[in-house]
């Protein structure tokens, strides 16, 4: 099986759709480099979540995919100079509050952190 789309965006799309997990978060990371995607992998399957592939905002597909969801939150890797603000209020609006909803994980130790703690037998 193959699952793609016109670019990695709406290829994170496709794969998100197709696996349609029952999380109610989301997570977002650049698509123009892989590391936060790659290190937030992690704390996506612990959470159930999608990683969608954003570059300057998120597209009427995704922003259509992720209102059918009703969303109760969302997680950001990277910091804002891959993951602008715009980003940031478009899930707001998405989730129905500003920044309450949303938590943003500026830093891979953080995501490892916060995906696995210490003490947790795996």
């Amino acid at each position: 099986m193959r699952i793609a789309g016109a670019d990695r965006y709406a290829t994170s799309l496709a794969v998100a759709q197709y696996f349609n997990l029952s999380g109610q978060n989301v997570c977002i990371a650049t698509g123009n480099n892989f590391p936060d995607a790659l290190a937030g992998s992690v704390y996506a399957a612990n959470h159930n979540a999608p990683i969608i592939l954003a570059d300057g905002s998120l597209s009427d597909q995704v922003m259509n995919y992720l209102n059918a969801k009703k969303l109760t939150g969302a997680t950001i890797f990277g910091g804002e100079a891959v993951v602008s603000k715009d980003i940031e209020q478009q899930l707001g609006q998405l989730i129905g509050h500003y920044l309450e909803g949303i938590i943003c994980r500026r830093k891979n130790i953080m995501i490892l952190y916060y995906a696995i703690p210490i003490g947790r037998k795996s």
